[in-house]
C-alpha cells in the first residue's frame, strides 16, 4: 500500500516537472505580418467593431439608445497597446486573440473609432 502511495506521487511530481517545464518555454515571436496576431485591424469586423451604442440618461433620468458611430474616413491611425489580460501560466502567453483582450479592447479602445482608425 505505502509502495503504491509512493509510486502515485513520484508520477504527480514527474508530471507537475513537466508541466513546469512547458509553462517555461516560451512561445515562437510573433509574426506581425500575419492579420490574425492582431487583435484589431482596420477594416476587418474584429474587437473593435463591437457594437458599443450606449444608454443615455436625461437630466429627467429618461434612457434613451444612443448608437455609436464610426469615422467612415477617420483622419489618423490609432495604435493601442492593451494591458496584460492573459492567465497564461508560463513565461510568455501563445499569441491568440481571446476573450479577455476582446473584452478589454470593448471597454478601453474601441470607442476612438469616432476620430482614429
Amino acid at each position: 500500500m505505502l509502495l503504491t502511495r509512493l509510486a502515485a506521487m513520484t508520477g504527480a511530481l514527474a508530471l507537475s516537472a513537466a508541466a513546469a517545464a512547458a509553462a517555461a518555454t516560451p512561445p515562437a515571436p510573433p509574426d506581425y505580418q500575419d492579420p490574425s496576431h492582431w487583435l484589431c485591424l482596420p477594416g476587418r469586423d474584429d474587437a473593435c467593431r463591437a457594437d458599443l451604442s450606449s444608454t443615455i440618461l436625461d437630466a429627467r433620468g429618461r434612457a434613451r439608445i444612443q448608437a455609436f458611430v464610426a469615422d467612415p474616413a477617420p483622419p489618423i491611425d490609432c495604435f493601442y497597446v492593451y494591458p496584460t489580460v492573459s492567465e497564461w501560466p508560463g513565461v510568455s502567453a501563445p499569441i491568440a486573440v481571446t476573450e479577455a483582450e476582446r473584452r478589454a479592447v470593448r471597454q478601453q479602445f474601441a470607442r476612438f473609432a469616432s476620430v482614429c482608425r
